[in-house]
């Protein structure tokens, strides 16, 4: 992101990225990454959230799947934000093609997520088997 973005609390939060640095197969479009036609496989999906605050504040982090937010899909992260905290965390997911991934935020209280310095970053690559 080039721009802080504005977390409200007690609500569920898409995180805006409007810079793209790879795109090998055009997969990212519109706030979401979608797993190429014939890409099939095991991914490493990751994010890097910076929050530009000083105020502790709690949050969960979703990796979303297809717009579901079951315990089966995606991943999550729940922490505590600790002035001007960085957060990074990346799990190896088996994903189809088409399958789509979004990055939500939930936050226990008003925050920003930072946009200076690349600290909001949103990625995934297939690990060749």
């Amino acid at each position: 992101n080039n721009a802080d973005q504005n977390i409200s609390a007690s609500t569920l939060t898409q995180v805006v990225f409007n810079t793209e640095i790879y795109d090998t197969d055009s997969a990212f479009a519109s706030n979401q990454f979608t797993v190429p036609s014939g890409k099939a496989g095991k991914y490493f999906v990751y994010f890097r959230l910076g929050f530009a605050s000083s105020t502790d504040f709690t949050y969960q982090i979703t990796v979303q799947i297809n717009s579901s937010f079951n315990a089966d899909s995606g991943f999550r992260v729940n922490q505590l934000n600790d002035y001007y905290d960085n957060h990074f965390s990346g799990q190896v997911m088996n994903l189809s093609a088409g399958d789509t991934l979004k990055l939500y935020i939930y936050a226990g209280s008003n925050g920003n997520i930072s946009g200076t310095e690349n600290r909001a970053n949103f990625g995934a690559y297939k690990i060749i088997e």
